[in-house]
């Protein structure tokens, strides 16, 4: 062990580096704890009791584990021999409570069995590599500002770090692990922090920040936690850049929080979805989305940007609109994946991609012809003809909504969600498309009086749904090696049975004499669609 004289010089040398703002003075009192050195005290609390501030207390790891409920009211620098050996275990009440300013607490391994481990009422603190393992909250900031947290181990809390109405931390460069019970980090009503280059893994939840705002969390790891990466409710204008946001067992990003900027960071692997967005005004940009379990992006909200990111093989959509207006979609890339859109209208898209094509989105548009595209998606157009376009790998190679008078003639669309989606459309065409290797391959829903012919729907899940959809006229098309070749549903609100739809003359697989049955359902109760002529051979025109 190192004599106490040795110890003086290391510690003033030591704390000049690393606490600048501490006011320390040159003749500075280094009081000891434990060891066996001539007139050192036995508990850390009783050499707090007589130091000084800016006084120096060195605590050695002979007499560990102390176990003590420590109260700094000083400004003084608290130092533990090495920080695996040197423990303070407060048992049932908080460890350490500090309510001076500038205090510095360094190298130690603290523990509290039911209380928390350290609780911070002041500003301008030092917290620099600790272990903070087994407490109810490891590290609890109230009221507090500009402290420095850094180089710390914080695991096996219910929280790892809890910042309650506090601002202006700097929280960087922790390990916080397998806060099971709640949450690595929370921020309740606290503003203006940064929290940069942490590993935040193994909790339930990696970050929740709840009414707080203009908090940058830049730079870190927040992985393979049980449920969210992080969880925003309430407040505005937080910073999330330049993340790794990965394998967590739900969201990556809920965001129930405005004017937030979600940039640069790269989310993979979710179980749930990328970036669930619930609230206006938020820019989400340039990061990179893939391989999430639900949809890439999902926003039921209006006023966002989601300009220039990279979206690739989501299992749901890729950017999923929900009852969303106003929202400009911009400069993305979409690889195997694509924009859905259910009910929402004046959004701006442009210069968007998929799969090294054109996303073609057209909103109240007329007479128009649409070719050489990855995707198409039509808003209360008229008229406009789809032809001679091949799409592949996406979510919805063809979406129609409140369109009419429309015409999807001689494309081809495979390995897709599903091939075209029509909802709350009448009097469009679809003839002579080649469908394969779709979820399914012709989606009406609400969709009336609308014309299915001659197409060739081939090793579909499901060849045609309809949903609650009147007086189509499907005549005429090649249903073959599909899973299921069609089916339909009525609603209760439905006008079921004077409501139907005319299945004529198709090809169901296989030569047929006697009538083909299609099998669909009123509310959840089993009744029957008939082509009363089914076709012997496949319709020649469509092969």
């Amino acid at each position: 062990m190192l004599n106490n004289s040795t110890i003086c010089v290391v510690i003033v040398i030591f704390a000049s580096l690393w606490v600048p703002n501490l006011a320390i003075k040159t003749d500075a009192n280094i009081l000891y704890v434990g060891g066996g050195g001539e007139g050192n005290y036995s508990s850390i609390q009783s050499a707090i009791n007589d130091a000084l501030p800016g006084d120096i207390i060195f605590v050695f790891d002979e007499s560990s584990p102390y176990y003590e409920n420590i109260c700094i009211n000083k400004s003084i620098i608290l130092i533990g021999e090495n920080k695996e050996t040197t423990i303070i275990n407060g048992k049932y009440e908080n460890t350490i409570t500090i309510l001076s300013d500038s205090v510095s607490i360094e190298r130690f391994t603290i523990i509290n069995d039911y209380g928390h481990g350290i609780v911070v009422y002041s500003s301008n603190n030092h917290i620099y590599g600790n272990n903070i393992v087994n407490c109810d909250l490891g590290l609890y900031l109230i009221n507090s500002s500009n402290n420095t947290i850094t180089q710390n181990f914080i695991s096996h809390n219910s929280v790892g770090i809890y910042i309650e109405s506090s601002s202006n931390n700097n929280i960087f460069d922790n390990i916080i692990f397998s806060s099971e019970e709640w949450a690595g980090v929370y921020f309740l009503f606290s503003d203006n922090n940064t929290f940069s280059s942490n590993f935040v893994f193994n909790c339930r939840d990696g970050i929740i920040m709840s009414n707080s705002s203009k908090n940058l969390v830049y730079k870190n790891k927040i992985i393979y936690n049980q449920l969210c990466g992080m969880d925003m409710w309430g407040g505005y204008g937080n910073k999330i850049c330049c993340n790794n946001i990965s394998f967590n067992g739900d969201d990556a990003i809920t965001c129930y929080s405005k004017q937030n900027f979600i940039s640069k960071n790269s989310i993979l692997f979710n179980e749930e979805y990328g970036l669930f967005i619930f609230s206006e005004n938020n820019t989400i940009s340039f990061n990179v989305v893939k391989n999430n379990g639900k949809d890439g992006i999902f926003v039921s909200s209006n006023n966002n940007k989601i300009i220039g990111n990279r979206i690739n093989s989501n299992w749901g959509r890729g950017i999923y609109l929900h009852y969303s207006k106003n929202d400009i979609i911009g400069d993305n890339v979409f690889v195997n994946d694509s924009l859905y859109m259910r009910n929402s209208v004046k959004n701006k898209v442009f210069n968007n991609t998929v799969n090294e094509k054109p996303l073609v989105c057209l909103e109240d548009k007329v007479n128009i012809e649409v070719s050489k595209v990855g995707e198409v998606i039509l808003i209360g157009c008229k008229n406009i003809t789809i032809e001679n376009v091949s799409i592949s790998n996406v979510d919805v190679a063809i979406q129609l909504w409140c369109c009419s008078n429309c015409k999807i003639l001689n494309n081809d669309m495979a390995r897709s969600n599903e091939g075209i989606y029509m909802s709350f459309s009448c009097d469009n065409i679809i003839s002579n498309n080649f469908i394969s290797n779709c979820e399914t391959g012709i989606y009406l829903e609400d969709a009336d009086a609308n014309i299915i012919k001659e197409n060739v729907i081939l090793n579909n899940k499901l060849g045609v749904k309809l949903f609650s959809c009147d007086a189509n006229f499907i005549s005429h098309n090649n249903f073959m090696k599909n899973k299921r070749h069609a089916s339909f549903i009525f609603r209760e609100i439905d006008r079921y049975p004077f409501a139907f739809n005319i299945w004529i003359r198709n090809y169901w697989d296989r030569p047929r004499i006697l009538p083909k049955i299609i099998l669909g359902y009123y509310c959840k109760i089993p009744v029957i669609n008939v082509d009363c002529f089914p076709l012997f051979m496949p319709y020649e025109r469509c092969l």
